[in-house]
């Protein structure tokens, strides 16, 4: 078998979730987040989709940061010259 024809990347069962949410967030404007109704994830835990969207984001050179309420997960792309808020 060719190399070539094997599919090395992984592709995991919520692959098509966390995608989408790449292609949005790829889209979305400076100083704005991508909100994710935790409602909508299925039976998606908020620390699995939070992994798996790093872990995508990660592999295509994109900096995030994220945020999470009872409702809803936020994500938008880290500023390059960004300073950390410090956490009171």
């Amino acid at each position: 078998m060719r190399i070539a024809d094997l599919r090395i990347s992984r592709r995991g069962k919520h692959h098509q979730l966390v995608s989408g949410i790449l292609q949005r967030l790829d889209s979305l404007a400076d100083g704005s987040a991508l909100i994710v109704p935790l409602d909508s994830v299925g039976e998606m835990s908020l620390p699995g989709l939070r992994s798996a969207v790093t872990r995508l984001t990660r592999a295509h050179r994109m900096a995030i940061k994220t945020y999470s309420d009872e409702k809803n997960f936020y994500i938008w792309k880290k500023s390059a010259g960004a300073k950390q808020r410090k956490r009171v």
